[in-house]
């Protein structure tokens, strides 16, 4: 499946006039504690593609998400391909789409998790560099012999446009 998105991304490229190389890395980090737990999770998901002239973007996402509880590891890697429209000024809106191919999953046995996030977000250029700030809301399904677990996130997050 990833030689499928990388072989797609290729042929989009090539069909791709004054098309821009785009990777979006964003994070977010919380913590919360209570009397007798403490939960922190981590996000980190990188959106690598092309960004046309006029403002639609092509490509795919890699996500690692995952929370720690004391003797407890949920980090979880995805990938899909994502599209998406980005304003062509220094400050505006841009709107991200994405799919997560289903896949196996390391919480439960014999499972596999799929799922799609939204971004919401708004780009500004500060000196050289352009930073980004976002809303994601994410949907995950983990489907095993037993059961269907569904989780809903929402992720503010921050990060940079880079473009080449």
């Amino acid at each position: 499946m990833k030689t499928f998105l990388a072989t797609a991304l290729l042929a989009l490229a090539s069909q791709a006039a004054r098309a821009t190389v785009l990777a979006k890395p964003m994070f977010m980090y919380s913590s919360t504690t209570t009397d007798a737990t403490s939960y922190s999770e981590t996000y980190m998901r990188i959106d690598l593609g092309y960004l046309s002239a006029k403002g639609w973007f092509y490509g795919a996402s890699f996500l690692n998400a995952g929370g720690s509880t004391p003797g407890i590891n949920t980090a979880t890697n995805s990938y899909g391909p994502t599209f998406g429209w980005a304003s062509g000024k220094e400050f505006g809106p841009y709107v991200f789409g994405h799919y997560y191919i289903p896949q196996e999953d390391n919480r439960l046995a014999n499972s596999k998790r799929s799922g799609w996030a939204a971004d919401l977000g708004y780009k500004l250029l500060l000196r050289r560099y352009t930073f980004v700030i976002e809303v994601s809301y994410r949907r995950e399904s983990l489907k095993s012999d037993i059961s269907t677990l569904s989780y809903k996130y929402i992720e503010p997050s921050f990060g940079l446009f880079l473009t080449f």
